[in-house]
């Protein structure tokens, strides 16, 4: 029943669509062949590299964590196939945390430039930015109209002028 599992959970992991991170790869492919920690040691630099630049101190953090379970479950083995079969699930798994927060980053990351209108300017202009900066922006900007003091009204109905304050 248990190796049922495991095969079933390994044709699992196979068969279904991996995150794909730049240029459709995964950042982490275990099963390719290579020792494992070579990759986790690729890995682990690829965390400061500028494609990576919005993965975020709790990102980077749980990527280490995820590496350091890798390494401890790999025993001392430098394949994935020379690991009991019952630790290679949850190897896999280690491995598709890494792979789903680094293909977020790596999104997140990426550099686009608009062309907008300078308030008082006819002339567009174009601003550069990574997409989780421009998200950022905008969530900061429709909080701040959301939470903007309103108008008093006077004993008339005509608004005062001053801001009104609770």
């Amino acid at each position: 029943m248990l190796l049922r599992n495991i095969v079933l959970a390994s044709v699992l992991l196979a068969v279904s669509p991996l995150v794909l991170a730049k240029g459709d790869a995964p950042v982490s492919r275990i099963d390719n062949g290579l020792p494992v920690a070579e990759q986790m040691a690729q890995v682990e630099a690829l965390l400061n590299h500028e494609d990576y630049a919005e993965l975020g101190d709790d990102g980077r953090r749980q990527v280490r964590e995820s590496i350091a379970s890798i390494h401890r479950l790999m025993e001392g083995h430098e394949s994935i196939h020379q690991v009991h079969p019952s630790r290679r699930v949850d190897i896999f798994n280690e491995e598709s945390t890494i792979n789903q927060l680094m293909t977020q980053a790596a999104v997140d990351s990426r550099m686009i430039c608009r062309r907008e209108k300078t308030i008082g300017s006819k002339l567009p202009t174009q601003v550069c930015a990574t997409a989780a900066a421009f998200r950022r922006a905008t969530s900061d900007s429709q909080r701040m109209l959301r939470d903007r003091p309103t108008m008093e009204p006077d004993r008339t109905g005509r608004a005062m002028g001053g801001l009104y304050r609770e």
